[in-house]
């Protein structure tokens, strides 16, 4: 006695079979972004403007290229934290260029709410160095958006009368 195989249901189920295992081997073999060579990190700190709502910081933030060719930022946004506390963000829109093997600085502002932060902001003031962190995000031209994040030591700086250390204490 002969099986009858159903041919019609085969033929409509094997196209999709094909292309099942033909895909699945694309979606297990993702390749992770190389890394960009590209670091951030912040060499000062000086309190500027104050007020008893708000004091700026002015952050210069040295960007390094350990590629063999320039790369091109177009924006950048950095979150700061200072002594463990986190005291804002820093935003740039200017186009820098950091040459091949290079350093590039850029100085960003970032608003302090003291209020908000007075009793973290009080020993940071008074201190000439903090321990710092900083997440960045990079828009570059030849990788997209990069993240990067670093820690370091800073040196502080007022700026004298005015200064935010006075209206803290």
């Amino acid at each position: 006695m002969k099986i009858p195989f159903p041919r019609a249901a085969f033929r409509s189920a094997l196209p999709r079979a094909i292309v099942v295992f033909a895909v699945l081997p694309l979606c297990s073999c993702v390749t992770p972004v190389a890394d960009p060579g590209l670091e951030a990190g912040i060499t000062s700190v000086a309190f500027t403007e104050a007020t008893v709502l708000e004091t700026t910081a002015r952050i210069s933030v040295r960007i390094q290229n350990e590629n063999p060719n320039a790369v091109t930022i177009d924006g950048a946004v950095h979150k700061i934290h200072l002594n463990g506390a986190y005291v804002g963000k820093g935003m740039s829109n200017e186009s820098l260029t950091v040459e091949r093997l290079a350093t590039g600085m850029q100085t960003v502002n970032v608003y302090l709410r003291n209020l908000k932060l007075a009793g973290e902001l009080r020993a940071v003031m008074r201190a000439k160095e903090a321990d710092y962190r900083i997440e960045s995000v990079l828009h570059t031209r030849e990788f997209g958006r990069v993240r990067i994040e670093n820690s370091g030591t800073v040196g502080l700086h007022s700026a004298g009368a005015g200064s935010p250390a006075g209206l803290l204490q």
